[in-house]
């Protein structure tokens, strides 16, 4: 009899030229920060990661040296995770989380109204 080996853990790292990886390797900080596609629909992590790109576009701008940008972006990253997996029920509500995220901070999808 043969044991299952445990199903690999795929991981949407969005990685940016601006990490820095100085106490861990990268693959420890993808295993870390990477959004899990086992807990978390693909759609919604990659509108997640969209808002992500453009929050952190502005950032330096809107920011300065105020906040850390690698630490804002782990706590964002952890906050996003805990509140997919634990209050959403469905794919649908994760990625509605993920669109009112970022617009909650002014970025992201803009959400289209429709014609009457």
């Amino acid at each position: 009899m043969s044991a299952k080996r445990p199903a690999e853990t795929i991981r949407l790292p969005g990685l940016y030229p601006w990490l820095r990886f100085d106490k861990v390797t990268r693959e420890q900080w993808i295993e870390w920060y990477g959004i899990d596609l086992q807990q978390i629909d693909r759609k919604a992590a990659e509108t997640y990661l969209e808002g992500e790109a453009d929050f952190f576009d502005d950032f330096d701008q809107e920011y300065g040296d105020f906040f850390d940008k690698q630490d804002t972006l782990e706590d964002r990253r952890i906050q996003f995770a805990n509140a997919a997996v634990n209050l959403c029920q469905s794919p649908i509500e994760q990625v509605f989380l993920a669109r009112l995220l970022w617009l909650s901070y002014g970025y992201g999808a803009m959400v289209e109204s429709a014609a009457p």
